[in-house]
C-alpha cells in the first residue's frame, strides 16, 4: 500500500484523478493548464476535477488558452499552476512538485526520472502519457 508521500490526496480523489488521466477524455497538452486546442496538462485534469467544489471555473483568456478564475475574485486566475484553493485541499505545490532538493530519502527511484522535478515536467516533455503520469502518481503521492 503507498502512502501519500506528496501531498495529501484522498484515496477516492487520487483514483477518479487516474482513472480521468487514463480515460482517453482529456487531450493531453503542455506548457498551461489547459490550452486553446482544449488540451490538458494532467494538473489540468486534476483542477477540471476539482474546479465547482473549489470555487473556481474555466474562463478562456484573450490568447486563447483557459484559465482557472476564482468563483468570488475574478481578478485571481491561475494559468500554468494549481490555484489555492486545490492546492490547500489536496496538498499537492503548484507545478506538482515530488522532489524536494535532489533526493528523497528511501526513494532512490525517484531522483532519475529524467531530471523532472515536477508533475508538469513529466507532462511537459512529451516523454510521459497521461498513463504514464498516472502511474507515477497512484505509486508515489
Amino acid at each position: 500500500m503507498s502512502e501519500n508521500k506528496f501531498g495529501n490526496l484522498s484515496p477516492e480523489l487520487k483514483g477518479l484523478w487516474c482513472a480521468r488521466l487514463r480515460s482517453g477524455e482529456y487531450k493531453q497538452g503542455a506548457l498551461v493548464l489547459r490550452n486553446k486546442s482544449d488540451e490538458y496538462c494532467c494538473l489540468g485534469v486534476l483542477g477540471d476535477i476539482l474546479a465547482e467544489e473549489t470555487g473556481y471555473h474555466w474562463e478562456k483568456l484573450s490568447a486563447g488558452n483557459y484559465s482557472l478564475v476564482d468563483n468570488e475574485d475574478e481578478s485571481a486566475f491561475e494559468t500554468a499552476g494549481l490555484p489555492e484553493r486545490i492546492r490547500q485541499l489536496t496538498g499537492i505545490e503548484p507545478l506538482g512538485s515530488f522532489v524536494e532538493g535532489t533526493t528523497v530519502e528511501g526513494h532512490a527511484d525517484m531522483k532519475v526520472i529524467d531530471n523532472h522535478r515536477t508533475l508538469s515536467s513529466m507532462n511537459d516533455s512529451g516523454d510521459y502519457s497521461f498513463r504514464d503520469i498516472a502511474d507515477f502518481i497512484e505509486k508515489h503521492f
